[in-house]
């Protein structure tokens, strides 16, 4: 058996950078799901809890 004992190595290649990358190829048939919208109802709020709040705070 022959073993090659000069071994050359090959010049590094720089790598390739993808800067622009599109699929126009690809066919999305599928269905689009759409939520329902959201029905947020914010919790009502005394103001005075705030004003009790930031006396409290700057009696400390």
């Amino acid at each position: 058996m022959a073993i090659a004992l000069h071994f050359t190595r090959l010049p590094l290649e720089k790598p390739a950078i993808v800067q622009i990358v599109t699929r126009e190829d690809v066919m999305w048939n599928r269905p689009i799901f759409r939520a329902p919208p959201l029905q947020i109802a914010p919790p009502n709020v005394n103001p005075e809890i705030f004003n009790i709040l930031a006396t409290s705070a700057v009696a400390r």
